[in-house]
């Protein structure tokens, strides 16, 4: 059993003919610091929701925090952050709402620190998010 907390083994990646990633060899061990470097449209953010379970990887095998990616756990999904390059969110939304929507995902969501974030950053929570800049989003 390897000790990396995010390993690839040949990991493929196609979108019907088009093949995104081929055979990514990857380990990256607890603690690393680690960027995804290349063109645009060269598979970094692919490989990514792939390790993420966000989408099924097609050949070869990843891991992360030793589970499959595609079958995760709620405790290791609760240790996992994901900023997107895009935010798509419900544009008819209020804020309060996305947050509540989110924390249903979380069994050990932390209401207090939301709340302080929230105040931190000086976000509306009747907002509608459509209103929000992108940052704020």
């Amino acid at each position: 059993m390897s000790s990396a907390m995010i390993q690839c083994n040949q990991l493929g990646k196609r979108f019907g003919k088009t093949e995104v990633l081929r055979s990514v060899d990857l380990a990256i061990p607890e603690g690393a610091i680690v960027g995804l470097l290349g063109k645009n449209g060269s598979g970094k953010s692919t490989l990514l929701k792939c390790l993420l379970g966000l989408l099924r990887i097609t050949s070869g095998s990843g891991c992360i925090l030793g589970e499959n990616p595609w079958d995760l756990s709620a405790k290791a999904k609760s240790r996992l952050g994901y900023v997107p390059q895009s935010v798509h969110l419900y544009p008819w939304m209020k804020v309060q709402q996305v947050i509540e929507y989110t924390a249903a995902f979380y069994e050990n969501w932390d209401t207090k620190w939301t709340a302080e974030l929230m105040r931190m950053l000086d976000v509306d929570r009747t907002k509608s998010v459509k209103t929000l800049s992108i940052g704020q989003q």
